[in-house]
This record gives C-alpha cells, sequence and structure tokens, in this order.
C-alpha cells in the first residue's frame, strides 16, 4: 500500500517500438507504391511522415547536425523542382536519405556476418 501524497508511477504494458516498426513498415510500403505509379505528391507526404516516425531516434542518435542539414537541403530541391523529372529525383534522394537514416538510427534490418549464421 502506498503511502498518503506518494506519487505512483505507471508504466505502458505496450513497447512502442513495434508499433513504430508496423508505422514504418506501412509507410515504405505506401512510399514504394506511389513512387511507382508516379504519385509524386503523396510520395512525397510519405517521405515527409517517415521523417516524423524517425525524428527522435535521429534527434538522440545524430551527434552532428549534418543529418538535419542534408535534410533541409533535400527539402529545398524538393520545393524547387521545375517538372516531374527533377521532383522525381529530388524525392528519391529524401527516399534514399530516410533508408541510410532509418539504418542508423537502428530502426532497419538486423545485419549479421555470414560467419555469425553458420556458428547459428
Amino acid at each position: 500500500m502506498s503511502e498518503v501524497g506518494e506519487k505512483k508511477t505507471f508504466l505502458s504494458d505496450f513497447n512502442e517500438a513495434g508499433f513504430q516498426m508496423k508505422r514504418l513498415n506501412d509507410l515504405w510500403l505506401s512510399s514504394n507504391y506511389n513512387s511507382s505509379k508516379g504519385y509524386l505528391i503523396k510520395w512525397k507526404w510519405d517521405l515527409d511522415t517517415i521523417w516524423r516516425e524517425l525524428y527522435a531516434d535521429a534527434k538522440k542518435k545524430t551527434s552532428d547536425k549534418k543529418c538535419f542539414l542534408t535534410l533541409k537541403l533535400l527539402n529545398v530541391k524538393i520545393a524547387l523542382a521545375k517538372n516531374d523529372v527533377a521532383l522525381y529525383n529530388a524525392l528519391n534522394g529524401k527516399h534514399l536519405f530516410l533508408k541510410n537514416l532509418q539504418e542508423s538510427v537502428g530502426k532497419g534490418g538486423k545485419q549479421s556476418e555470414q560467419w555469425e549464421d553458420d556458428l547459428m
């Protein structure tokens, strides 16, 4: 029994990481679909949403401001694209950047050396 005035601390029964991975997977599926169909504006929104999912991890795990500067420059390229080809190329650059960012913050696939697999 807690004493009068003592605050209880409640912890989540669910792990947010699993839900985040599901959201990221769904967003990447949508991103790939929209890019392959040429729905460039929908693709742009997918990428922006992926960034919002990765933002907190990027802020914690990237020690320099290069990540945020790169994203800003990619967004400027997207905004200044004069035609669909330029927009596609700019969005593809952001897509690749976000895929690499996801890996670097530990939200990508598990990597192992070939010999580690042989030992298991």
